[in-house]
């Protein structure tokens, strides 16, 4: 009896300390999981923040909040609340985390891409209005403003007058030649920029478009090297009323500096118009200035009947959709110049009177 005893009190012994063992590891795997928990919710919170635009310093305010709904809610987990880091620097370290992590995302299943589309970023202000079409109608409506100031600047002067304000301009022959070239430059820089828009545009019609306004530059320029204002309307008008007197030739410069800087902005079409006329006019292109890695494809193409009715059908932007995939090379060629671009021109950035 004696000997079992010590035999039982060492068994007891064993078994509290396993029990003290287990409350531990128990306690350990609480705190491990709260703590995963709350770094988990200062992620989601964090991205909540970024993606709403807000301060990185609400982390802070919300973490009070949330800290006040426990102490209502559920006393007993204010610690666990308690335990979210919120700090403006933590929110800065976990919305740099995220971007990191799904820059290396993109990079990676990027990586197989045969094609990238490019897209604009058609950010928000504080109200929520696009930005970028706000831009947008803001610059097409500028050749409607200047024309409208333009119709009304004896009225505009007279309400100045009024106003004691100085009219000196108003009475300024040169500044008012410079303003009536400025109207319908800029009605033809907004036409353009017009036919450049829409959802349906393929960078082809963009490409034709562009080199039809750079022809009708050089025109212009000879133009109004011999006076001729033709599709300058408003200062044509000006200019007879001022008599022989007037002369726009000086105007000719600055079509001159508009049609550099358009060769300098579209430099890159002039190196892709080989593929752009294989784009568009596949059926009718010459073998011969066709790619030789294509050569075979583009045959095989325009000898099918059906392919050309479908060309013929949907379209240039609409073709490739119908492409075997066992015409590789064309259909690579094809999601390459497909993607749809908007290009937004700034007569500021063009031309300077």
């Amino acid at each position: 009896m004696s000997s079992s005893k010590p035999s039982l009190m060492r068994q007891e012994k064993l078994k509290e300390f396993k029990l003290g063992m287990k409350k531990q590891q128990f306690m350990f795997t609480k705190v491990s999981q709260e703590s995963e928990a709350a770094v988990h919710a200062s992620y989601v919170l964090s991205e909540m923040i970024a993606k709403h635009s807000k301060p990185f310093t609400e982390g802070d305010f919300i973490k009070e909040c949330l800290i006040k709904a426990a102490e209502i809610v559920c006393p007993g987990s204010v610690k666990t609340f308690q335990a979210i880091s919120l700090s403006r620097n933590t929110v800065v370290e976990r919305v740099t985390d995220m971007a990191r992590n799904l820059n290396d995302q993109i990079k990676e299943k990027s990586s197989c891409f045969e094609a990238f589309s490019i897209a604009c970023d058609e950010s928000t202000d504080i109200g929520g209005v696009a930005q970028l079409a706000d831009t947008e109608v803001r610059w097409l409506s500028c050749s409607k403003v200047l024309k409208q100031f333009w119709d009304l600047k004896v009225e505009i002067c007279q309400f100045l007058i009024t106003k004691n304000q100085d009219i000196t301009l108003f009475s300024d022959q040169v500044w008012l030649q410079d303003f009536s070239f400025m109207v319908d430059i800029t009605k033809h820089l907004s036409d353009l920029n017009l036919k450049l828009q829409g959802k349906d545009q393929i960078i082809t019609n963009m490409c034709d478009q562009v080199n039809a306004f750079k022809c009708k530059l050089v025109l212009w320029e000879k133009q109004l090297k011999n006076e001729d204002l033709m599709h300058f309307p408003t200062c044509n008008m000006y200019k007879s009323s001022l008599g022989e007197t007037a002369s726009c030739q000086k105007y000719a410069e600055k079509i001159l500096s508009l049609t550099n800087e358009f060769e300098t902005r579209f430099s890159d079409f002039k190196s892709l118009e080989g593929k752009f006329t294989l784009f568009s006019s596949i059926f009718s292109i010459n073998i011969e200035s066709v790619p030789n890695h294509m050569q075979m494809e583009v045959i095989d193409i325009q000898c099918d009947s059906d392919l050309k009715a479908k060309f013929i059908e949907v379209g240039v932007s609409e073709f490739c959709k119908y492409l075997p995939a066992r015409f590789e090379n064309t259909r690579k060629l094809a999601y390459k110049l497909c993607p749809c671009l908007e290009v937004l021109i700034g007569a500021s950035s063009y031309f300077h009177l």
